[in-house]
């Protein structure tokens, strides 16, 4: 930016840390030499801007593998403040997709998030168009051929009292849709929520909503199917005891078994869910993280019949023996068992044990030594005959055993 009122070239150069504009470009200077204005270019402009972030993202990825032979996305985000309670967020990408038998994808993704925020109020909408062409393979997975809008709302009132230190309800939404105009998802979540002393909250939520599958989406279905679902929950978490914290939220719901046996169409159960934590710390250096995750669907008839039972039970074991050697131990059980008149998945189980030396000479620079070992209910005789994969009910088989050693080494200059 020159901001001289003559038409002769500028020129700009850093004179001890500052820039600096050194030229003839202003009228009538004092002995007709060239004159100097330190920082012109930093400060022109409106200083509400230093708020605001433009960037510019461009990709190309060649012959990728044989299903692919490009994929090449190009976009622009920002960033904009307003103030100290309004910010927002933009985002517009194109990705040209060239795959190996000729096919050429095409689309755009379009995402906008804006939000309000103080001290007792929260609000924030989203806003999200990708559609059918569009394909990255560089970033997360982006559903494409959706239009989607959410709002999040809540109000919070603060008495700070001894036990209640606050409270308050709040409500999301959100709908999506394809681009022929047809509702996918919609739901209204109000929920209430209880913040007390010691880190410790509850929540109670109950949800409205329905979703409509399309042919597209399963072939046994002879036309849209919209389907009313909706789930009632609570959720507490809490740090209240010295050795001990703990989360946990509970859900009962409708919920689509969308893995009916074969040939047969998706259709409407019972869900009972479930996610507990729980934290130990025994002494210091010791930490245990524990967790269990549940998951049920029945049949929605009297009686009720089971479709799937999954369970998933996780402890991490991290033990710091000095800032400098830590241990690590992680052991993860999965089954799921399953009623094969209503669903198609197989019944697995499966046991995982991880163990993990960590020492850390300093940040960046660290030595590890790991073994990894996995049972799985899998026949042994189908994987002799090479006939397939099959599962037994009871036995298991180790499928797999690792031990690695690896260093990482950072150079300072």
């Amino acid at each position: 930016v020159d901001e001289g009122d003559q038409s002769t070239p500028s020129q700009w150069a850093v004179d001890a840390g500052a820039l600096v504009q050194s030229s003839n470009i202003f009228s009538n200077p004092l002995d007709g030499a060239a004159i100097e204005k330190r920082g012109t270019l930093a400060l022109a402009g409106d200083p509400s801007w230093t708020d605001t972030v433009l960037s510019l993202t461009l990709t190309s990825t060649e012959a990728i593998s044989c299903v692919t032979n490009s994929n090449r996305v190009g976009g622009a985000d920002f960033t904009w403040r307003i103030g100290q309670h309004i910010q927002q967020y933009g985002q517009a990408i194109t990705s040209q997709n060239n795959e190996a038998d000729g096919t050429h994808l095409a689309g755009n993704l379009y995402h906008w998030y804006g939000e309000y925020s103080t001290r007792h109020v929260e609000y924030n909408v989203k806003l999200d168009d990708v559609t059918s062409g569009f394909v990255t393979l560089a970033g997360f997975f982006q559903r494409p051929d959706i239009i989607h809008e959410s709002q999040f709302g809540a109000y919070t009132f603060r008495p700070e009292g001894k036990i209640l230190t606050s409270y308050g309800p709040q409500v999301v939404h959100a709908e999506e849709w394809d681009h022929e105009g047809n509702r996918l998802t919609w739901f209204y979540e109000p929920a209430f929520n209880l913040h007390f002393k010691a880190s410790t909250d509850f929540q109670y939520f109950h949800g409205f909503a329905r979703e409509q599958l399309r042919p597209a989406d399963f072939s046994t279905l002879p036309h849209n199917v919209d389907w009313g679902k909706g789930y009632n929950g609570i959720f507490i978490n809490s740090t209240y005891f010295k050795y001990v914290s703990f989360n946990g939220t509970l859900i009962q719901a409708k919920s689509i078994n969308f893995d009916p046996p074969a040939n047969a169409p998706p259709f409407l159960a019972d869900e009972v869910g479930t996610t507990l934590t729980a934290t130990v710390h025994p002494w210091s250096p010791l930490t245990i993280d524990n967790t269990y995750i549940l998951e049920r669907l029945t049949t929605r008839t009297i009686p009720a019949r089971a479709i799937i039972n999954g369970h998933i039970i996780r402890s991490n074991w991290k033990y710091q023996y000095n800032p400098r050697l830590g241990f690590r131990a992680i052991f993860q059980f999965n089954s799921l068992l399953r009623n094969p008149l209503f669903t198609d998945l197989n019944q697995t189980k499966n046991f995982n044990a991880d163990f993990l030396v960590t020492y850390l000479i300093h940040p960046g620079t660290a030595f590890y030594l790991g073994y990894n070992s996995n049972l799985e209910n899998l026949d042994p005789m189908g994987i002799t005959r090479h006939d397939g994969l099959f599962r037994t009910n009871r036995s298991y088989i180790n499928d797999g055993r690792v031990i690695f050693a690896k260093v990482s080494w950072l150079f300072r200059f």
